[in-house]
């Protein structure tokens, strides 16, 4: 079973939509002068510009902030073939064995991870069993879709960064407390910033705090809470209170930091090394490299073979109700290829599909 994402909508939507929204802003216009012609100057109506795009950021969403008006449940998305549009989230997910999609839902935003865990429980709801094993790809790797999965006895695979230090790698040393060599010290991991990575640093569970390549304490300083796609993090900080001296200040330290090298850690942090333990494994690459194949064919069906780009209704309801249409649509034309192979080959129909 194989949890797959595609965003619905298209240059054409965007095309035909236009014209629409045109008519409805100068509708709007109209009705907001008269409004002030009668009341005086109308207050501005909810968030300022800069908050809801910093909400649609937190949301996942990178585009800023606009109101469908064709559609006012959807979500203005970027589309694959460029540009944007009001769009929805179809999801799907089909099993790996005949490929039939298994469950569906459609989302009005970009954040489909949400999704794993509703998922595989309707599927055991529905059908009195548990998946096997489900595969997925990096988005959906999050804290508590790891410890979630885990809690189910569902075994997971999706990629996971693991934030310690890994074999080949200078910063894994027997003893943390020890420098690594300065011969090494280009061979340790950078981050995106070319400064030293996360894990290049060591966690000691039972001291509760992280050591740095050059040896040195990061002692646990303080919690911070805040809110994410993901729901609310809770992360500890940990803080280097030796760092002004340090050789490897240089490489290890943003040129905005003030209070020396911190490393934050949440409570999914064990789950994720788990996680990319797992993935390291011959069984765990092999799994996953199914993901693509059994994930995609569906989508490609649909769109390619069934032609359903886009869908025609508009609200969350109906648009659900669509899309499982498709689905159930996708799901027959399967079976009915399985039962023509099945009579080619010789074989018997289920005695509950003979007529």
């Amino acid at each position: 079973m194989v949890i797959v994402i595609a965003i619905a909508g298209g240059k054409r939507l965007a095309e035909e939509l236009e014209p629409q929204i045109e008519k409805m802003l100068q509708e709007a216009e109209g009705a907001d002068a008269a409004d002030a012609t009668l009341w005086g100057e109308s207050q501005p109506r909810g968030l300022p510009p800069e908050l809801a795009d910093a909400a649609r950021k937190k949301d996942g969403i990178k585009t800023p902030a606009q109101l469908p008006k064709a559609d006012t449940e959807s979500t203005v998305m970027p589309n694959k073939e460029g540009g944007y549009a009001p769009n929805y989230t179809p999801v799907a997910a089909p099993d790996g064995v005949a490929n039939f999609i298994v469950d569906c839902d459609v989302i009005p935003g970009p954040n489909e991870h949400a999704e794993l865990l509703p998922s595989v429980d309707r599927i055991e709801e529905n059908f009195g069993r548990k998946p096997g094993s489900v595969a997925a790809d990096k988005a959906f790797g999050t804290g508590p879709n790891l410890e979630g999965m885990e809690l189910r006895e569902v075994e997971f695979y999706t990629p996971v960064e693991s934030s310690a230090p890994q074999e080949g790698s200078p910063a894994k040393r027997e003893d943390p407390r020890r420098p690594v060599p300065e011969g090494d010290w280009p061979k340790l991991p950078r981050n995106d910033k070319k400064k030293l990575a996360k894990c290049c640093f060591t966690y000691d569970q039972t001291a509760d705090k992280y050591f740095c390549p050059m040896g040195k304490e990061l002692p646990y300083r303080e919690t911070k809470k805040y809110d994410s796609s993901q729901g609310q993090r809770v992360l500890r900080i940990y803080g280097c209170q030796d760092c002004g001296s340090c050789p490897l200040a240089k490489e290890c330290l943003d040129p905005k930091a003030k209070r020396g090298r911190t490393i934050t850690r949440d409570g999914h942090e064990p789950a994720r090394e788990r996680m990319h333990a797992k993935m390291q494994t011959e069984e765990g690459k092999k799994t996953y490299n199914r993901r693509m194949h059994i994930g995609e064919t569906p989508f490609a069906i649909i769109k390619g073979i069934l032609e359903v780009r886009r869908f025609l209704l508009r609200g969350l309801e109906k648009v659900r109700t669509e899309w499982r249409w498709v689905c159930t649509a996708y799901n027959l034309k399967k079976l009915i290829a399985a039962l023509a192979a099945l009579r080619a080959a010789g074989g018997e129909m289920p005695v509950s599909l003979r007529g």
